[in-house]
């Protein structure tokens, strides 16, 4: 029987302009696509169960979400993201300024809690996964694919680690991949895309590798002379927003986003390790990319897909330095998710001519497994243990009764408070100092003229350490032990704490 799917008509056009296939003769039993499907979706489940359970939990998640938390708080509340720190508070933000504000609106709309930063996050996530699943569809014309290729994103093991987070990955993710699928539209999509590829930039900094994919896959398709006038109308819209910047937050705005971002240590050995793991989890689809890359030699519609992957797996070298997490994947994700509905869409024109070999099924299988393997490594129904969720409402009680600047650790538990975090980046800080670029006894001084009204010292220091010996003998001498908790002591000033 000569019966085609519904969209074969659309995928035949797409299969012919990419030299994939011959007149459909036969269609064969689809039984991959019912596999897939389900395999991706059950994956999908995880997600859900993760990003709701981080989303109500009452306390900053970790220590990241925990500085974008409180620079929420101090912009809802009236404050300036970026400072010069010379005295506490020490106000930093390394993070262009567009989701912090849009958080701190929500914040001020809907109140302070940390649900409601993570809700926008979500939602940017949630309209990444749509926008893959509209581009793909709209490319191959077949909704299985598109759903695929949306599932993969949905599932990667990097999304899912961060999925529920106050961040502003998921907001950069979001507006790369509306400038993607604007910058392939007809007619005067492409102008809008430069303004879309913008707002990315002003999300994040390193939020330009879907437009360097798409400049330079125009570029290579022989169109030159357009690319480089794109490029030069997108240099003025970013000179433009910069510009906006400065007038807005001065000097204080270029030295933290674009001075202390660069001044942590960087490790090669760090950077390359995780992207061996990123190309082992998804071996199949970067496999497909190379075959891809191949074909795009004769088949110029496949560059930008291409070009995407290329791009962001080497923006993702940028994972070797210090503090940094695996957000700067999220591309990397998003290009080979697009690859995966491609190479979904050819499997289904091999389909078509009843060419499809039974072995097919073994890479189909073989990537859901790693799928798994990576969606499932960090599971954890609250994600955090109960010793962590006492930890956690020991240091909020602080904030709540410390009516002032508390000193620690953990970020964002100011939101909600009266009180204000001593730093809203005490990890950025303590490599500024160290890397000479703030005074040595920054810290120090503050504590000598007792600036914080509770500073919060954990037993144990894990992964990084800032009270160091020095500091710890000038807490000593200008605080007392007040109280303590199963994981962290909390000092006051000597004469608050009476004879």
């Amino acid at each position: 029987m000569n019966e085609a799917p519904k969209a074969s008509k659309r995928l035949v056009k797409w299969a012919a302009e990419t030299g994939f296939s011959l007149p459909p003769r036969r269609r064969s039993p689809d039984y991959l696509t019912p596999v897939a499907v389900a395999g991706l979706s059950m994956l999908a489940l995880v997600l859900l169960v993760r990003a709701w359970s981080n989303l109500v939990y009452p306390y900053p998640l970790d220590f990241g979400e925990g500085t974008v938390l409180s620079t929420v708080n101090l912009i809802a509340r009236g404050g300036r993201p970026y400072g010069i720190p010379d005295r506490a508070p020490w106000v930093l933000s390394v993070y262009n300024p567009l989701y912090l504000y849009l958080a701190a609106a929500a914040v001020r709309v809907f109140g302070a809690s940390p649900a409601v930063p993570r809700a926008l996050s979500l939602l940017f996530f949630g309209g990444s996964v749509w926008l893959v699943f509209a581009f793909v569809r709209r490319e191959t014309g077949l909704r299985s694919a598109a759903l695929v290729a949306a599932l993969f994103l949905a599932v990667e093991r990097h999304l899912v680690a961060r999925a529920g987070f106050a961040v502003v990955d998921f907001g950069g993710l979001f507006f790369s991949l509306l400038g993607l699928y604007l910058w392939r539209g007809t007619g005067g999509r492409r102008w809008w895309a430069l303004a879309v590829f913008a707002l990315a930039f002003f999300t994040k900094q390193t939020s330009l590798v879907v437009a360097a994919a798409c400049f330079s896959a125009l570029f290579l398709e022989g169109r030159r002379w357009e690319s480089v006038r794109l490029f030069g109308v997108f240099a003025v819209l970013l000179a433009a927003g910069l510009g906006l910047c400065g007038l807005a937050f001065g000097r204080a705005y270029f030295v933290n986003a674009y001075r202390y971002v660069s001044s942590n240590p960087f490790s090669v050995r760090n950077a390359l390790a995780a992207m061996s793991v990123a190309a082992f989890v998804c071996a199949v689809p970067l496999a497909g990319w190379v075959w891809l890359a191949v074909r795009s030699l004769r088949e110029r519609r496949l560059l930008l897909p291409v070009a995407y992957v290329f791009f962001s797996f080497a923006a993702a070298f940028a994972t070797g330095k210090e503090g940094s997490n695996r957000a700067y994947f999220f591309d990397f994700a998003a290009a080979l998710s697009i690859v995966a509905g491609l190479l979904w869409a050819k499997l289904a024109a091999t389909r078509l001519r009843g060419a499809l070999p039974a072995l097919a099924a073994v890479p189909v299988v073989a990537q859901l497994f790693l799928c798994a393997l990576g969606a499932l490594y960090n599971i954890d129904p609250w994600g955090e243990s109960r010793a962590e969720l006492l930890r956690d409402a020991s240091i909020s009680a602080a904030y709540e009764s410390a009516g002032g600047l508390v000193l620690s650790r953990q970020s964002g538990f100011d939101l909600g408070t009266g009180a204000q975090a001593g730093c809203n980046d005490l990890y950025q800080l303590r490599y500024l100092i160290e890397g000479g670029i703030l005074p040595a006894g920054l810290v120090t001084d503050e504590l000598e003229r007792k600036a914080f009204r509770v500073v919060v010292v954990p037993h144990r220091e894990r992964v990084w350490s800032f009270f160091d010996e020095r500091r710890m003998e000038a807490l000593e001498r200008n605080y007392s032990l007040a109280w303590s908790s199963a994981s962290d002591d909390f000092y006051l000033p000597q004469e608050e704490l009476g004879p």
